[in-house]
């Protein structure tokens, strides 16, 4: 059953609306019937039917509209957009409908319960051959997009998985995007104020481009005792847990004077950092802006995302320790790390003498409780 009784549809899924207006006539007399019966509540989430062994079911189509109005809700645009991409390219996959130009048009029914973990593993596959991304990880993102759909339709109680596992995802570490400093001096020499500073701001705070490129002045928390702080919401891992986390990111001076120079610049804008044009940039802009002046100053091209890694590798350089820098960068899991902080021998060395020296603290104390 698709989800066309609920009455506040959200603007976003206009896109969706030739669907509903295709059989609207038939489908009036069978929601007419689901009314009477109790089957259809106003203003609710639409209900979950029954398999015939009593588990929650829903169609998948039905599914993907639900996830999509609560990522619209509760997660960043960039975020919704990208899932939106994957999920309408699973439901293409599986036959369920095809996507025309901006709109998704679906063809038939097809209800979680009829998937299977070989299903997964085949459109796995098929997004490996399809995509635009021809390195060792070319399908993984598709997969992992669908898999984090599926598995909120089980948390919500709409449907049971009908798989135990979903297909392992082999996954090629990819290389940490480290900025040299030398490459970096010679930009920081090159470049316009305004893009230093947000460059700058992004070695010291490790905040991710789209929440640097998105941070506005009333996420500065100035308190008047204490440490300084951006407050991050919309953040991609906040819903991870079983209640939404806000990030803090403490604000050393720098970080501060960067802030209230910006600020200064241009009070009457919401937002902290500008482009040249003095508006908030877009994915693209800062993207080419930084890689154009990269070019002038005659290094390999640097990316915002970039800017993060450098920030993770340098505060493991330092020796912080993994669980606070994983939670200073909005990780999840201290795991996700790995891939942001670059393999550095003199670290890997310092870590071998630090315990070769903690070894041989330990005998000497242990050796001199003997002796007494």
């Amino acid at each position: 059953m698709l989800t066309n009784e609920r009455v506040n549809f959200p603007d976003f899924l206009d896109q969706l609306a030739p669907l509903f207006r295709r059989d609207a006539r038939a489908k009036s007399d069978q929601i007419d019937r689901e009314i009477a019966a109790g089957l259809i509540v106003f203003g609710e989430e639409a209900p979950a039917a029954p398999t015939p062994d009593g588990r929650p079911d829903i169609e998948i189509f039905d599914l993907v509209v639900l996830h999509l109005e609560w990522l619209q809700a509760h997660r960043s645009p960039g975020t919704f957009k990208q899932r939106r991409h994957y999920v309408f390219r699973f439901l293409e996959f599986l036959g369920v409908g095809r996507l025309q130009s901006k709109t998704f048009e679906p063809t038939r029914s097809m209800l979680v319960s009829e998937l299977t973990r070989s299903k997964l593993t085949e459109f796995h596959l098929w997004a490996r051959r399809t995509s635009n991304n021809s390195g060792p990880n070319a399908g993984n993102q598709a997969l992992r997009q669908v898999k984090t759909m599926l598995k909120w339709g089980e948390e919500e109680e709409l449907c049971e998985l009908p798989f135990r596992r979903f297909p392992a995802i082999s996954e090629v570490p990819p290389e940490t995007k480290r900025v040299g400093m030398a490459d970096l001096d010679k930009l920081l020499r090159v470049a316009p104020d305004n893009l230093i500073d947000l460059i700058r701001f992004g070695l010291l705070t490790g905040l991710r481009p789209q929440e640097l490129r998105q941070l506005k002045v009333d996420q500065v928390i100035r308190p008047d005792s204490g440490i300084c702080y951006a407050r991050i919401e919309r953040h991609k891992t906040a819903g991870r847990t079983s209640e939404r986390t806000v990030r803090t990111v403490p604000l050393g001076k720098e970080a501060l004077e960067i802030l209230e120079r910006n600020i200064a610049t241009h009070p009457r804008s919401p937002y902290v950092f500008l482009n040249g044009s003095e508006t908030p940039y877009t994915k693209d802009a800062l993207r080419n802006r930084m890689i154009r002046w990269c070019r002038r100053a005659g290094i390999p091209d640097i990316t915002p995302y970039a800017l993060r890694h450098t920030f993770a590798s340098l505060e493991s350089d330092a020796h912080i320790e993994s669980t606070a820098l994983a939670r200073l960068m909005g990780h999840s899991t201290v795991r996700t790390l790995a891939r942001y902080v670059s393999n550095s021998h003199e670290h890997d060395l310092e870590a071998v003498q630090a315990a070769q020296t903690s070894l041989n603290n330990a005998l000497a104390k242990a050796r001199q409780e003997t002796s007494q």
